[in-house]
């Protein structure tokens, strides 16, 4: 900053050097609403777009993997029903039923889930068509408001899993002090031991991951109001400022990564 004044100062005529001011005196110029507007609209769009591409793996990858277990289960329904010497018995209907049922299901919903989009990938082509037309703060703000209502929703979400983590450990802990109270042969004392330490296990594991760890929409939401980005994203200031000492009277600028110093003066302007 001071190689800078002292260039200036170089090529500034005599009778302007009174006209000095020190750079301590730089005042900083906020930038407009319609310039801070922008800049959120690009950052907004860029976690939209984590979002929608995000959403569009997973739903990608539970089609393809519900395209290989359907069939596969409408097939061991089918055996089940057919195979009398392997599988007669009572429940022979009942599990060819379940088999064929769940298998047709998972079909259905991965054909659908794969000619579809997500609410993340609609959401973001919504974006897309109102920035195209003219991003008003009002739609702006809807937008942002959905962004921190997904997080809000997951946000309630984890709570009701720490919940249910921790009161099905307790629920397991229960298995276990009844499995040690009770006098029951020794194979069902030893499911009750296994069953119990399994819920107990699972319970804690569960409970303590979302007590823990954010999930992924909070942390999207955290992360736009600190002004930060996506990675692979150039991070988008949402305030800037411009610096413009009255050093001398003449016309030059730092603007971004490039240098203009001409005339007679110094001004410094962009976004840092």
């Amino acid at each position: 900053m001071l190689a800078l004044a002292a260039v200036a100062i170089a090529h500034t005529p005599d009778h302007a050097a009174a006209e000095y001011t020190p750079l301590s005196h730089v005042r900083l110029a906020p930038v407009s609403a319609a310039s801070a507007q922008e800049a959120d609209g690009k950052r907004l769009e860029a976690w939209l777009e984590h979002l929608a591409r995000r959403g569009k793996g997973s739903r990608r990858f539970s089609g393809i993997s519900g395209l290989i277990t359907g069939p596969a289960l409408v097939g061991l329904g089918f055996w089940v029903a057919l195979d009398q010497d392997r599988f007669d018995g009572s429940y022979q209907a009942l599990g060819a039923t379940a088999l064929i049922g769940m298998g047709a299901t998972n079909i259905g919903r991965s054909l659908f889930s794969l000619s579809q989009l997500g609410e993340a990938e609609r959401r973001y082509v919504r974006f897309q068509r109102a920035r195209a037309g003219g991003l008003t703060a009002r739609e702006l703000g809807r937008f942002e408001g959905e962004l921190k209502g997904l997080a809000e929703q997951a946000k309630a979400a984890r709570y009701a899993s720490i919940v249910s983590g921790f009161a099905g450990a307790l629920g397991g802990g229960a298995v276990l002090l009844a499995t040690g109270l009770s006098d029951m042969p020794s194979d069902q004392e030893r499911f009750g031991w296994i069953a119990g330490g399994i819920i107990t296990g699972l319970g804690l594991l569960g409970g303590t991951f979302s007590w823990i760890f954010r999930s992924g929409p909070e942390r999207v939401w955290q992360r736009y109001r600190d002004g930060q980005s996506p990675r692979g994203h150039r991070a988008h200031q949402a305030r800037s400022f411009q610096l413009t000492p009255t050093v001398l009277s003449g016309a030059g600028a730092v603007a971004g990564s490039g240098t203009s110093i001409g005339g007679g003066g110094l001004r410094i302007a962009g976004t840092f």
